[in-house]
């Protein structure tokens, strides 16, 4: 395997699957290895491109599980296990977290994947563009000042619809806090605290809910595999809860009632 930057965070137990295993045991696509400077950037990119194409027509064709291709879609894209700001971000797929019973026939059933998670609810949506539409008016009037401005003035900041990422390390933290090789990194980022028990993830569907109408953020492999050994919080840091009902919740996840 080639050689990297030393974890971030300890390493994370898996469940073995074909990527997963050429991420962590030596087989790596051939692009992760090469050294550009052996081929050149031209060079480079045309094994990158053959790479992605044979692996496209491997999940096509049904040969490579969806899982397996996100994630190699996350690996080629710079993303790696190593580093909380850079992690692989996976789609939130199903919108149904409220039905006893799951119908999968049902297109309503699923996330619109057209959409970026912060688009999905409509009222949500035709805020973000009054947002942008009032930035870019802002930032055109600014332009124009700036240009006939006889003294340098700083470059006023583009127009966006989100202030935020759809992925950083605080999310990931957020996602992980009961994961043991993660909870000392929820608690750096909140003065050796846990988070606020009303902002701690308790809930699928609420944070379902929170993804589109709040922080648009996206979903970790971590939803699509079975990780965890154990998801109770190590006993000292539990402690650092005082509420013994904030420490129910923070060992507690409500999860979808389909099935």
């Amino acid at each position: 395997m080639c050689e990297g930057p030393k974890p971030l965070v300890p390493p994370v137990k898996v469940p073995e699957r074909p990527m997963l295993r050429a991420i962590r045991g030596g087989s790596l696509p051939a692009s992760a290895c090469v050294s550009p400077f052996s081929l050149g950037a031209q060079g480079m990119k045309n094994l990158e491109v053959d790479q992605l194409s044979n692996n496209f027509q491997k999940w096509q064709q049904g040969l490579m599980s969806t899982y397996d291709y996100l994630l190699y879609l996350n690996l080629i894209a710079g993303r790696s296990f190593q580093d909380l700001n850079q992690f692989p971000i996976f789609p939130w797929v199903l919108s149904d977290y409220t039905s006893s019973t799951l119908d999968l026939s049902n297109p309503n059933s699923f996330r619109d994947l057209s959409l970026p998670i912060g688009a999905l609810n409509s009222e949500r949506r035709a805020q973000l563009q009054e947002q942008y539409q009032a930035l870019n008016e802002n930032y055109q009037q600014q332009m124009v000042e700036q240009k006939d401005s006889t003294m340098e003035v700083p470059k006023p900041p583009q127009p966006y619809h989100h202030g935020t990422h759809y992925s950083n390390a605080l999310y990931v933290t957020h996602w992980l806090v009961r994961h043991p090789h993660y909870t000392p990194a929820h608690l750096k980022y909140h003065d050796d605290k846990f988070d606020r028990p009303g902002r701690l993830f308790g809930s699928v569907g609420r944070a379902f809910e929170k993804a589109q109408t709040g922080h648009p953020f996206e979903l970790i492999p971590h939803f699509y595999m079975n990780v965890y050994d154990r998801v109770e919080v190590e006993n000292e840091q539990k402690q650092k809860i005082l509420s013994p009902g904030e420490a129910m919740l923070l060992n507690a996840v409500g999860l979808p009632l389909g099935k």
